[in-house]
């Protein structure tokens, strides 16, 4: 986020517009090898159906700017045929694009016009790069490796997940791989794909979705519901959803379009009548200042235990409650802010303890 667009953001807090909410805002969609496509919290695992892609036979997933890209197998053994797709961000429709002539097994960014592969090959699996203009595929290196499924790059890092051996560091211009930890092996989860959040969390799974330590390789069980057999995720755009929850009675929605270029407005109910209270804006949900977050309130402020900060204050808005209690912030997003990430959460002062409540956190996603 550079200075200028802070700026900008800063000056554009204004009037109202109210818009219907995003009708699936979980930030992260997936396709499963049966052809659904199913949308995922990244902090709880659980899912829903959005609907049919259109193919079967997906075994890979990976986002290039706007564009997210799966693989599509249709057929089996001598006769099958191999399909690079588009995916929508919103339905989760495929549309079939390039013919591959190898059996891609997991998929990863590589370029603004490029894919890294991982394609089944003896004795080991191979890392290839994809043209996805043309479906071109050119072998980078054996990876040493014989049951690699899941590919991401974490900040800057190649990593695969082998179903026996677990994650593996793989090397982009040999495509050598290296095991992060022998010791560790698979430790039993059951993954199929890898995926990173907002370029920094490392998320696998299959049935169900764990958070993987990329330095020790294990996995950690974040949770499951209504999927199965999931071969790829990525981060989604244009969506917001809330996350949390509120505490002294205070609780917060948001509303409208997370387009650049429309007003989003953060609306909170359970303020003490003509409260005076504050919208934070921050560019993180996870550190603000040093302190990780979210991060427990009462011994800073004296609130009540159930108090958390959930946002980052890069921006604050002053703000006061009606009447009835209800706070109303709008943010009018400018246009050039396709693809921004922020968070937002309320306070008011009160006579809770400490003086204060706060409310649940909320996180928007800009379309690109």
């Amino acid at each position: 986020m550079t200075p200028h667009k802070t700026a900008l953001l800063a000056l554009t807090l204004t009037a109202a517009q109210t818009f219907a909410q995003t009708p699936f805002p979980e930030p992260v969609l997936g396709v499963t090898a049966s052809g659904s496509a199913v949308v995922l919290d990244p902090y709880t695992g659980l899912g829903r159906h959005v609907g049919p892609t259109g193919s079967t036979g997906h075994n890979g997933m990976a986002r290039i700017g706007a564009t997210v890209w799966t693989t599509e197998q249709v057929g089996i053994g001598n006769n099958a045929q191999y399909f690079l797709n588009r995916i929508s961000d919103v339905t989760g429709a495929a549309v079939r694009t390039r013919t591959l002539t190898r059996d891609i097994r997991a998929l990863a960014e590589a370029s603004g016009s490029e894919l890294f592969g991982i394609a089944q090959a003896s004795p080991t699996d191979e890392l290839v790069r994809i043209q996805v203009n043309t479906g071109a595929i050119t072998v980078v290196g054996p990876t040493g490796f014989s049951s690699l499924q899941g590919l991401a790059v974490r900040r800057g890092r190649l990593f695969g997940w082998d179903l026996v051996q677990g994650l593996i560091r793989i090397s982009p211009s040999t495509g050598a791989g290296t095991d992060v930890d022998p010791a560790v092996g698979s430790a039993g989860a059951n993954i199929q794909f890898l995926s990173t959040f907002d370029g920094d969390l490392l998320l696998g799974g299959e049935d169900s979705l764990f958070l993987i330590d990329p330095n020790t390789g294990i996995p950690s069980l974040r949770g499951s519901g209504a999927y199965s057999d999931l071969r790829g995720a990525e981060a989604r755009f244009g969506v917001m959803y809330t996350f949390g929850a509120g505490c002294a009675g205070m609780s917060m929605a948001i509303s409208g379009t997370p387009n650049a270029g429309s007003t989003i407005t953060s609306v909170s109910v359970g303020n003490q009548p003509q409260a005076l209270g504050m919208m934070f804006l921050g560019f993180s949900d996870r550190n603000f200042g040093g302190l990780p977050l979210p991060v427990r309130l009462t011994s800073i402020f004296g609130t009540a235990p159930d108090c958390f900060g959930y946002a980052g204050a890069e921006l604050t808005v002053a703000a006061t409650a009606d009447q009835s209690g209800q706070m109303n912030v709008p943010i009018a997003v400018p246009l050039g802010l396709e693809g921004l990430v922020f968070h937002l959460q309320h306070m008011s002062l009160s006579n809770a303890p400490g003086g204060m409540q706060f409310s649940n956190g909320a996180s928007v996603r800009l379309r690109l």
